[in-house]
């Protein structure tokens, strides 16, 4: 929820929902959003991204997305680091088997609730910008022109929506260097 809040507080037209499929972050975001003088333009949700976009009533009215999902694989968990391991809440780190599985989920809540153009914006694992580039790339090159596994490329873009519903924009590196963001247009 704070991601929403920190775009509310920096620009005050705005308006946001924060969909937070744990009651006590969802409650967390409230009193953060009156806290921060946003509680007015804010609607927070406790349900999942799919959950969310199933009982939209008006579709495709959203310009921008963003979403901090759980992306770490399963497999990674028991070798995260001790502070994050030991204190961070499992479901807000498990992405399941690949690390994709919410942000999949993600991906099919902003082909409903995004507008033709919208701006998708996600923090994944670090291997996801490659996997979602190498995707992009054998959809641009009917998958071939060096990609890999065509099959598996154009598997895999169509897994992550890539040309049903969402095309991406580009990759981002964090602070450290490291690919860790992807952003994506609604179709």
């Amino acid at each position: 929820g704070i991601i929403c809040i920190s775009i509310l507080d920096q620009f005050p037209s705005a308006r946001g929902v924060a969909v937070e499929p744990s009651p006590i972050a969802a409650a967390l975001t409230e009193e953060n959003a009156r806290r921060c003088g946003v509680a007015d333009r804010l609607q927070v949700v406790n349900a999942t991204a799919e959950e969310w976009a199933a009982r939209l009533e008006e579709s495709n009215s959203f310009d921008l997305l963003v979403s901090n999902p759980p992306y770490i694989p399963s497999g990674e968990l028991p070798d995260l680091m001790p502070e994050v391991r030991d204190f961070e809440d499992a479901g807000a780190l498990d992405g399941g088997a690949d690390g994709l599985d919410i942000v999949r989920q993600v991906l099919q809540a902003a082909t409903k609730a995004g507008s033709r153009g919208a701006k998708v914006f996600l923090e994944v694992h670090h291997t996801h910008p490659a996997a979602f580039e190498r995707a992009a790339a054998a959809l641009g090159a009917g998958g071939d022109a060096g990609v890999g596994d065509g099959a598996a490329a154009r598997a895999l873009a169509d897994v992550l929506l890539l040309g049903r519903g969402v095309q991406l924009t580009r990759t981002i590196e964090d602070f450290f260097g490291q690919p860790r963001f992807v952003e994506l247009s609604v179709e």
